[in-house]
C-alpha cells in the first residue's frame, strides 16, 4: 500500500488491541480499512454519525490507498469536533495523519458510557468463543 499523503510505502502494522492498520514510515499516518477505527477506539462506528458529516465532506486530491481511481474526502471524525480525517467514500476507510489518532482517541471517549463498551467488549468476546458465565451488564 502507498501512502497518500508522502507516496512512501505504508507498511503493515498489528496494535495492541489486534488490528493490523497501515503505517506510513515516511510520514507516520495510518490507514484504517473499514470498521477497524471504530474497533481499535471501541466505538459503534468509525465515523460517528456519519451522515450527519457527510454533507461538509471537501474533495481532496489524495488518492484512496485502498481503492484504484478513488480519491479522499475530507471531514469531521464527528458532529461539532474541530479534527478532519480523510475517508473513502467507496471503501470508507480512514487515513489519519501523524498525531491525530491520540485525537480520535480522545473525542471518542465522549461517545459512549461505560456501560456500552462493556456490552460491546462482552459481544466481542462472545464472538471469539468465550464463555461469560453468569456474567450480566
Amino acid at each position: 500500500m502507498q501512502c497518500p499523503k508522502c507516496h512512501h510505502a505504508a507498511a503493515d502494522f498489528r496494535t495492541s488491541e489486534g488490528i493490523t492498520v497501515n503505517f506510513c514510515r515516511g510520514c507516520h499516518g495510518l490507514w484504517f480499512d473499514k470498521g477497524e477505527l471504530a474497533l481499535y477506539c471501541e466505538t459503534e462506528s468509525d465515523l460517528p454519525h456519519l451522515d450527519q458529516l457527510l454533507p461538509q465532506a471537501q474533495a481532496t486530491s489524495y488518492p484512496c490507498p485502498s481503492c484504484a481511481h478513488t480519491t479522499l474526502v475530507e471531514l469531521p471524525y464527528m458532529v461539532g469536533a474541530d479534527l478532519q480525517v480523510d475517508w473513502c467514500p467507496h471503501c470508507h476507510g480512514a487515513w489519519l495523519d501523524a498525531a491525530e489518532l491520540p485525537k480520535v482517541e480522545r473525542l471518542a471517549t465522549r461517545l459512549d458510557s461505560h456501560v456500552a463498551r462493556l456490552r460491546r467488549a462482552m459481544d466481542e468476546l462472545q464472538r471469539a468463543g468465550y464463555s461469560l458465565l453468569g456474567f450480566r451488564v
